[in-house]
């Protein structure tokens, strides 16, 4: 009895771990911040994403931070998405999980 409860609660754990989309390192160009509360990243390669919506203040203006500083200091960034996102492309409706600077690649 106690395997089949073992059993049963990795089958559910295992349900919602969801990989991760790490992006590979990218350069900044511009940052908008929308009306809607909603803040956006354009990469280099004039690619819209979507740092974080206004739901969270916290982590709007950490990012907001984060991107400013990186592009006053030429430096790079690393994103995460939920999984199946496409980095290859815009995409406006995916939240990042996670921005990281990356100094020094200038």
């Amino acid at each position: 009895m106690r395997q089949l409860f073992l059993f049963l609660g990795l089958l559910v754990s295992a349900q919602f771990a969801v990989a991760d989309i790490k992006c590979p390192i990218e350069k900044i160009s511009a940052i908008q911040a929308m009306g809607d509360g909603s803040l956006y990243w354009i990469n280099s390669t004039s690619q819209k994403r979507l740092a974080a919506t206004g739901d969270n203040p916290l982590v709007l203006e950490t990012y907001r931070a984060l991107l400013i500083a990186a592009m006053q200091n030429g430096d790079d960034i690393q994103a995460s998405f939920a999984d199946g996102y496409d980095c290859s492309g815009t995409n406006k409706s995916s939240e990042a999980k996670w921005i990281n600077l990356v100094k020094g690649r200038r």
